[in-house]
């Protein structure tokens, strides 16, 4: 009796639902039970991100003792490496972008010496002012080296003639 006592209930409360389906489609009610039942997939889902997050947490909380047992072991430093095996290629990227910006600067480096190898518009003004003024003194050391050349050499000729004019008084006092 009690099985057609339950039945009798389920049917009554599936028709109840039927006419209130019926009468109120937009009824709160099932929006209260559709609030009720996302809140249960909630609550599902907290407590698996809550199981995740406490069995995480025990995991990495092991990490962490073994490497502070490493730590304080006394092994080098070096063997700390194996901590973490990404940071070998870390560092190894690291170093490879080192060695690529030291060349890319060393090829600014050298693109800026050879700029500055140009000289700039003033600058060659500046040295042809300056070839002007050496060319013009290296004019008058010439015409000075010629005038004494000249004189030079007119004082040779004139000795010249004084030793022909001298011999020459000797030869006639010779035969006088």
């Amino acid at each position: 009796m009690a099985e057609n006592t339950e039945a009798d209930a389920l049917d009554e409360v599936r028709l109840l639902r039927e006419r209130i389906d019926r009468e109120y489609p937009d009824s709160m009610g099932w929006r209260v039970v559709s609030l009720l039942e996302s809140l249960k997939a909630l609550d599902n889902q907290e407590s698996e991100i809550n199981s995740w997050r406490s069995s995480d947490c025990s995991r990495l909380q092991q990490e962490v003792d073994a490497l502070n047992e490493r730590l304080h072991s006394g092994r080098n430093y070096e063997d700390s490496f194996e901590f973490h095996p990404s940071f070998q290629d870390s560092s190894e990227r690291l170093e490879l972008l080192k060695k690529e910006l030291a060349t890319k600067l060393r090829s600014i480096v050298s693109l800026k010496r050879q700029l500055d190898e140009v000289p700039s518009q003033a600058e060659l003004i500046q040295y042809e002012l300056r070839f002007s003024e050496l060319n013009t003194q290296i004019q008058k050391k010439l015409v000075n080296t010629r005038k004494h050349y000249d004189t030079y050499n007119a004082l040779l000729e004139i000795r010249e003639l004084m030793l022909k004019e001298t011999s020459l008084l000797n030869s006639i006092s010779l035969q006088v």
